[in-house]
């Protein structure tokens, strides 16, 4: 091999050994030639998903109806990026351990904006929000009772507020919107009944005010070792806000506690015996749930225990002979 023939053959060598980096060069210089850097670009599109994964968490824990009130409340934009940043300074602000810090809104931050913004300037506040607000104000009642079993009560839980794995209600009414076509909206009679029967196989309650659809939404009957009563009464107590039981105790076998607690059962509307509709610390759906009574949702129950008291209870007929038909 001569000379010249020797430096093509290393220049050749360099070549192949330098082209990767070349092509990556030149791909760089590519992207970037119009103005675009492609790295920044990708990086945003990152957090971007990483903001709205947050942003749909925090729907599906308190509902849009929160977050929509939440935006207009701290004039942010409903921007996944706006939003996530604004729940991270709040939890920051609340001083909640880091661990929790991860910028969604679940309940526990729904709780202390309740208390820290929305309770100290109410005049801002919506009918949803008093409401939410007022039933939290009323539940303190229990705390002053150290067996009660308040603390469960989760008023910003929606689970507990507008019941698990169901809908919400229909705009500016009482009644669940997936029921909204499904409950007939008036009856032959005009009285006041609660009629606790099934649809679709699932369990519902409906509350008819002289004769016309009141309220509707799902609801736990007794379970079947348990059967809520099968009957039509308008013999009862009189409505119970603050209502609670000590006949299912607390027990803790394995910390040997056997100690009996309050069950709690807030806006209580009396059936029969031991019976009642109330309020439940445990997720509410169409399932039977209960050691006889009809666990309904919050937002529902409240109204109900205000409407019967309103109407005096021997003025309202309760049908539950087709709760388990």
């Amino acid at each position: 091999m001569d000379r010249r023939d020797f430096l093509k053959w290393i220049w050749w060598v360099w070549f192949l050994f330098l082209l990767p980096d070349l092509t990556k060069a030149w791909e760089i210089d590519d992207d970037t030639k119009f103005g675009i850097d492609t790295t920044k670009v990708k990086v945003e599109d990152v957090l971007d998903v990483k903001n709205n994964e947050k942003y749909e968490k925090s729907i599906s824990s308190v509902w849009k109806i929160e977050i929509d009130f939440f935006t207009k409340f701290f004039s942010i934009s409903d921007n996944s990026d706006d939003f996530t940043n604004k729940i991270k300074s709040l939890q920051k602000e609340f001083g909640f351990p880091i661990k929790s810090q991860d910028w969604v809104l679940w309940s526990a931050t729904l709780k202390q904006i309740y208390l820290d913004y929305y309770s100290k300037n109410q005049d801002k506040l919506d009918e949803i929000s008093k409401k939410r607000l007022s039933i939290y104000n009323e539940m303190l009642w229990y705390s002053k009772y150290p067996k009660a079993l308040y603390r469960n009560l989760n008023v910003f839980s929606t689970n507990t507020y507008y019941g698990k794995d169901v809908w919400l209600n229909k705009e500016n009414t009482l009644i669940n919107e997936n029921l909204f076509w499904k409950v007939p909206d008036s009856i032959d009679e005009k009285i006041n009944k609660i009629i606790v029967s099934k649809i679709d196989g699932k369990n519902v309650l409906s509350f008819y005010v002289d004769g016309e659809l009141f309220l509707a939404t799902y609801v736990s009957p007794g379970l079947p070792d348990h059967k809520t009563s099968r009957l039509k009464t308008t013999w009862k107590k009189t409505p119970d806000k603050h209502h609670y039981s000590t006949e299912y105790p607390k027990v803790d076998i394995k910390k040997k506690i056997f100690e009996k607690w309050w069950a709690v059962m807030p806006y209580a509307v009396h059936i029969d015996w031991k019976e009642w509709i109330h309020w439940s610390d445990w997720p509410i759906n169409w399932n039977p749930a209960s050691h006889g009574c009809v666990r309904m949702p919050l937002f529902y129950v409240k109204e109900l225990h205000e409407k019967v008291g309103e109407l005096w209870i021997s003025n309202v007929l309760i049908d539950t002979t087709w709760i388990y038909s």
